[in-house]
Order: structure tokens, then sequence, then C-alpha cells
């Protein structure tokens, strides 16, 4: 479009920070406990399920799972948008760059509405980007659980009557 590539990068940086932000604290907010628990649970059925629904998640392709979930939610049960970062009828003047602070900062009082809106927006994208990043967290926190688990202090702590 004939725009220096640094003025183009500015314009998008801040959204593709806001996604990667959101989908990182998802991943620690999900991953951390489902690893912690699968690590408690060895080899029962909570651990076996988790360890599974991390392994598929890990291996779906990302484009893929992004599609599907696409169809599924936003057009054929209609609850999620399918494209944007907020609703045409609100209009979020742009701040800072980033949506849900733009939405957040806004004089308007439609301001509810629009942080709702651009939550909505999000969901999507934030869940196909923190996709392999949460399997990852469930994995690793699994593996170092189960290692705690078979320490002599745990098992003497067990033998004494407390529960992990």
């Amino acid at each position: 479009n004939g725009q220096e590539i640094g003025l183009q990068l500015r314009e998008v940086f801040p959204a593709t920070m806001e996604l990667c932000i959101l989908a990182f604290l998802f991943a620690l907010l999900v991953g951390i406990p489902l690893g912690i628990c699968a690590g408690v649970m060895r080899n029962k059925w909570q651990d076996k399920t988790i360890s599974a629904l991390a392994l598929i998640g890990f291996s779906a392709p990302i484009f893929w799972l992004a599609l599907l979930l696409t169809l599924f939610f936003s057009l054929t049960l209609g609850w999620l948008p399918v494209s944007g970062r907020h609703d045409l009828l609100y209009p979020v003047q742009s701040v800072t760059g980033f949506a849900l602070i733009d939405a957040w900062m806004s004089p308007s009082p439609w301001r509810h509405e629009m942080i709702i809106s651009v939550l909505n927006h999000l969901i999507l994208p934030v869940l196909v980007l923190a996709m392999a990043p949460t399997t990852e967290v469930i994995r690793l926190l699994r593996n170092s659980t189960s290692d705690v688990m078979d320490k002599n202090y745990v098992k003497a702590a067990a033998t004494r009557g407390l529960s992990p």
C-alpha cells in the first residue's frame, strides 16, 4: 500500500501483543492446575484423561483447530463473532492499540458493552493460540509434580498420614 513497513508494524503490533499476553495467561491459568492434578493423580483416570487431552491438543494443527472452532462456535452455534476486534456498533477509539484497554478507557456510556464485545472477539483467537503452550505447561508440571511425589520426604510424609 506504499507505507513504510515500520508504520505498518507499529499499527498491528499492539493487537499481536494483546493476543500473545492473553494466550500466555490462559495457558498458565489452565495448564498449572491441570498439570498439578495430573501429577498428583499419577496413573489414575484423571491423569490419563488430562494427558490424553494434552496430547491431542499438542498434536492438532493450530490452523485446523482455528477453522473447526470458528465453524462450530461462530457459524453453527452463532455464539461468537467470526472476525474483527469489536462490534461495529461501538466506536472504540484506538489510544493504546490494545482493544481491551481502549474499550476500558473509553468515556462512552456503552463502555461495559464495548468490553464484552472485545472479549467475545478475543475468545477464539486466544483459545487457539493458547493450545500449544497450555499442553506444554501441563506436560512440564505433570512431570515435575510426579518427580516430587517420588521423593523420599513425600513418601515419609505419606506414611505419617499426610495426604499429597
